[in-house]
């Protein structure tokens, strides 16, 4: 007869945290190795000094919009879109591909939805407008 009131005492379970924390090191050790070779590579390497005033990054033109008016204003001038691209054109620099846009919060998403369709027929593809940020901390640019 089988007595199932007494039943064999329950075999712990020991919790080993020990392989886990082997794995962690491990894993620590990997890439401080890994990060310390990669870095001394770019140590041997002197660029020379330049010799121009040339940025590497392109400068991003930033227009601001005139309110009451399809004129803009880039760095003092007063000008329209297709001017500014004629202008580019004639002086045989290429349109760039990104350009910022200042206009008022008061402004109308209709006459900003023009610009900026007026923007892509000359070829500009990324248009950012500037926005100020909630605390007025500083500015922002929305992709």
């Amino acid at each position: 007869m089988i007595n199932l009131a007494q039943t064999a005492p329950a075999r712990r379970r020991v919790d080993n945290m020990l392989p886990a924390v082997n794995v962690i090191f491990l894993l620590l050790l990997f890439f401080m190795v890994a990060g310390n070779v990669a870095e001394g590579f770019a140590r041997d390497i002197f660029p020379p000094r330049s010799q121009s005033a040339t940025s590497l990054t392109p400068r991003v033109e930033e227009f601001v919009l005139l309110p009451g008016s399809d004129a803009l204003l880039l760095e003092g001038r007063v000008l329209t879109v297709p001017t500014w691209a004629a202008a580019l054109d004639r002086d045989g620099v290429p349109i760039p591909h990104s350009v910022r846009l200042r206009a008022d919060a008061r402004e109308s998403a209709g006459r900003i939805i023009a610009l900026l369709d007026t923007f892509r027929d000359v070829g500009v593809s990324r248009v950012g407008l500037v926005t100020v940020s909630e605390t007025g901390a500083g500015r922002t640019v929305s992709p």
